[in-house]
């Protein structure tokens, strides 16, 4: 089941969302966290013209960056996604794409596993 707390409301889904630094949020699915925020200060675009998602702070975004954690660690321990622990320019529907993927597993994925399934999908939005 996903907790949804986005602009001081809950509503209940498939996993558990919360809301990150008020530029995004973090996702809690299957023993992972991920974070995805947009706005000042991230690695995203700054066209707000084109609008997948609508912020607190009423930026639109088509885009964001992203880290990931285990739910046992805190963001200190941020896997490394290529060559940083963040990865910026992600699209929206890739960070959807990396939380069905996390629902789907049957058993909690390793850092190997998250790391590869990310790279994989960054290339295929980079090309889409």
């Amino acid at each position: 089941m996903i907790t949804v707390k986005i602009f001081g409301q809950t509503d209940m889904m498939d996993g558990m969302v919360e809301r990150g630094s008020g530029r995004g949020m973090h996702f809690m699915v299957n023993g992972w966290v991920l974070s995805a925020q947009a706005g000042w200060g991230s690695y995203c675009s700054e066209d707000p013209t084109r609008c997948r998602i609508e912020l607190e702070t009423n930026t639109t975004r088509t885009d964001c960056e992203i880290a990931l954690w285990k739910m046992v660690g805190n963001a200190t321990d941020m896997i490394k996604l290529d060559s940083d622990i963040v990865m910026g320019w992600v699209k929206w529907d890739m960070v959807f794409d990396i939380i069905q993927w996390l629902r789907e597993q049957e058993d909690t994925p390793t850092e190997k596993q998250v790391r590869d399934k990310v790279l994989n999908l960054k290339k295929y939005y980079d090309y889409v």
